[in-house]
């Protein structure tokens, strides 16, 4: 079973994290890192909560893994706030098709 976990940010600077497979699965932390481990810790709780009803086995959650999705993500690799709000805000600036076009554009910035 492999989870999405996807980041978003609020306009007051909260970081958000949730799973689109699990309803309900959504939490809000003060950094990127402390949302996507309380997202993870939820998920978990979600996924133990069906096991115990009965509503998956043990033999589907085998392989549990979390995808936090484009590499921009990783750890060593987190986006700044320019970046950020560059993203999530395309009416102060040009649109971007792609993450690698903003990222270009951003450079070229430099």
């Amino acid at each position: 079973m492999q989870l999405t976990v996807e980041f978003g940010r609020e306009t007051d600077g909260r970081h958000i994290a949730e799973i689109p497979e699990l309803p309900g699965c959504l939490v809000y932390g003060r950094t990127r890192s402390e949302a996507d481990a309380r997202v993870r810790a939820l998920a978990l709780r979600i996924i133990a909560d069906d096991v115990e009803r009965g509503a998956l086995r043990t033999k589907d959650i085998e392989e549990l893994s979390f995808d936090t999705g484009h590499p921009l993500f990783e750890a060593a690799n987190v986006p700044n706030a320019k970046t950020i709000a560059a993203m999530r805000e395309p009416r102060r600036g040009p649109r971007f098709a792609s993450i690698e076009e903003l990222l270009a554009d951003l450079h070229a910035e430099d």
